[in-house]
């Protein structure tokens, strides 16, 4: 697994997946000057991996555009007659962030908006939205309707998933390919994932009758793990 994903852009038809560095569209393209008679290799994160090899396994795409929970919620809309042509607006509080003739514009200002905002989130609250991000830990790819050459917010969020795996989001947190089938846990244990030690707290505080705290001293006792990184996984799982 590498640090973060890598963005993929979606299409209608076939292909429905389009990658860096995809020369013909389809999800996967031949190095320059390999004879189409050749194997082709699959291009990702910067690697090429040979797509006859034993152990070449498929890519996991998870899409994160609209309406899913990962979606923009600045979006780039027709202005409605205003005689600028685009409009960013967002989602929720539902006011517009700017007026545009051009659409390229609208789409820098829309990533903007999301990358902004997330670094708000990083400083404010890293473990909602380490919970938002955990589903993704595991995804080879992160896939939008935005052009690869465009701005997206897809891209934020390929950064900040590659920090959720690296430790950096959630210091004790990390994803890596080999432990858990990279799936978020505690950094140096290898017994349940965030999600499992989530379901633990839960269990362990319904059926044995004991307070959350109880719980989480308990499993970090049994499990020899610290305590906080245990409350920590709870709270990202769900539980708390």
């Amino acid at each position: 697994m590498s640090t973060k994903p890598i963005r993929g852009q979606r299409r209608r038809g076939v292909p429905s997946l389009v990658l860096p560095g995809d020369l013909d569209g389809c999800g996967f393209e031949r190095e320059r000057g390999q004879s189409s008679a050749e194997v082709p290799r699959y291009w990702l994160a910067g690697e090429w991996y040979d797509a006859d090899e034993p152990d070449a396994v498929p890519l996991t795409v998870r899409y994160v555009g609209r309406p899913t929970r990962w979606g923009n919620p600045a979006k780039v809309v027709d202005d409605g007659g205003l005689g600028v042509r685009y409009a960013v607006m967002v989602d929720g509080p539902g006011f517009c962030e700017g007026l545009y003739a051009d659409r390229a514009a609208a789409n820098t200002r829309a990533a903007w908006v999301y990358e902004s905002s997330s670094r708000k989130w990083v400083k404010d609250e890293p473990i909602e939205l380490a919970r938002h991000l955990a589903p993704l830990v595991t995804a080879d790819v992160l896939s939008c309707w935005c052009p690869l050459d465009a701005p997206c917010h897809g891209d934020t969020l390929c950064d900040l998933v590659g920090r959720l795996r690296s430790g950096d989001l959630v210091p004790g947190l990390v994803a890596t390919l080999d432990v858990c089938g990279g799936a978020l846990r505690i950094e140096g244990y290898d017994g349940y994932t965030v999600s499992e030690l989530a379901d633990e707290v839960r269990d362990v505080a319904t059926y044995g009758d004991w307070t959350s705290d109880e719980a989480i001293e308990n499993i970090a006792s049994d499990e020899a793990v610290d305590a906080e990184l245990v409350r920590v996984a709870a709270r990202v799982g769900g539980a708390l």
